[in-house]
């Protein structure tokens, strides 16, 4: 499934390169925001694969484009 077919109820899973895409920044800011507990906690599915809910990926863009993190966020 490729991240542009996400569709409610059909949760996808995305990569740290998809998620930060997503979210319009690059992959050192997203696993620095992971990190500060502001983004998605990830899934581990394997010991070198990780990944994120779409749905939690899309709910995070939604709350930092209400500003939610202006304050928060250190990077």
């Amino acid at each position: 499934m490729s991240e542009d077919s996400y569709q409610k109820g059909n949760d996808a899973l995305w990569r740290a390169k998809q998620a930060a895409a997503r979210a319009g920044m690059g992959q050192s800011t997203w696993w620095a925001l992971v990190a500060q507990g502001i983004a998605p906690k990830p899934i581990k599915l394997g010991a070198r694969f990780t990944a994120w809910r779409a749905s939690e990926v899309l709910h995070f863009i939604e709350r930092i484009a209400a500003g939610e993190f202006e304050q928060r966020v250190q990077i």
